[in-house]
């Protein structure tokens, strides 16, 4: 199993479907602890406005913040862009 991760929260899991050069994309589920996230994700992925990160908590837009546990091997992820809509996630190592 492959978990999203905030810091030490699990906050989802993912499938992982493809991955090409140094972008993964994959499904995910998010769990009731994501919510807080929410409005970040829509934002990330909004393409008629220009993203403003002075509208978030400072530790949400940090990338050292962002991980996946793959079967309890922690890695480093960028901030995962997340669609809601068609339940679609995107991201890279760092």
């Amino acid at each position: 199993m492959i978990y999203l991760m905030f810091k030490d929260e699990i906050i989802g899991d993912i499938s992982i479907d493809s991955m090409e050069n140094f972008w993964v994309y994959g499904t995910y589920k998010l769990y009731e602890n994501a919510k807080k996230f929410e409005e970040l994700f829509k934002a990330l992925v909004n393409e008629d406005e220009i993203f403003d990160e002075t509208k978030f908590d400072k530790e949400f837009i940090d990338h050292d913040n962002w991980f996946i546990n793959n079967n309890g091997k922690i890695l480093g992820i960028t901030i995962p862009a997340i669609y809601f809509d068609d339940k679609l996630i995107s991201f890279r190592f760092r």
